[in-house]
């Protein structure tokens, strides 16, 4: 279960700008702030997840990327869990480079859509299951209230877990789908 969140951290919370649906507005030196629930937090209120972008893009295999940098950890310790490359194509199409030395996959088309749907290989082998399941979802977290998200579904070897993202804003919560409903993992706090 803990592989399946740093694939969301590090695939969902990637650094574009799309201008035919703008779910990723993040842009190179951006921070995105995220708290756990009770439920997740491990008895600790202040337990955060960070997503940086670095300022500088870095050109691999002639395409320019945006480096970014996951942390976990609370009152100001933070340690890196995780990174990736990110880029969005010239169609909108965002890409996410896992490693320097790795190919390349889509994370999401220019113009989701619900219905869409793709697989794709986790760092450790298992499919991971994405479906746009609605675009136009209303989320409820802690610090706000959403509307109009755009929601992913992602299941690997039977955990499901509903990212909703924010047009203009990102990724706004991250819920873990247990015996069909919907318990929140996670949220934006800025």
């Amino acid at each position: 279960m803990k592989h399946l969140f740093i694939i969301l951290f590090t695939c969902l919370l990637v650094p574009f700008t799309n201008a035919q649906s703008n779910y990723f507005p993040i842009e190179p030196g951006m921070e995105l702030v995220y708290a756990y629930s009770d439920m997740f937090n491990q008895g600790d209120a202040a337990l955060r997840s960070k997503t940086t972008m670095l300022k500088e893009k870095k050109t691999l295999n002639g395409k320019a990327y945006i480096f970014n940098q996951t942390s976990y950890g609370s009152n100001g310790n933070f340690q890196v869990i995780a990174s990736s490359y990110a880029r969005k194509a010239d169609d909108g199409t965002v890409y996410v480079l896992p490693d320097s030395k790795e190919k390349e996959f889509v994370m999401m088309s220019a113009n989701p859509k619900t219905g869409d749907a793709w697989t794709r290989k986790s760092d450790d082998g298992k499919n991971l299951e994405m479906k746009v399941i609605s675009t136009s979802k209303s989320v409820k977290t802690p610090v706000k209230t959403y509307s109009d998200c755009l929601v992913l579904e992602t299941t690997e070897a039977g955990t499901t877990l509903r990212s909703y993202f924010k047009n203009d804003v990102g990724m706004v919560a991250i819920f873990m789908v247990v015996e069909g409903k919907e318990q929140l993992f996670t949220y934006l706090v800025k």
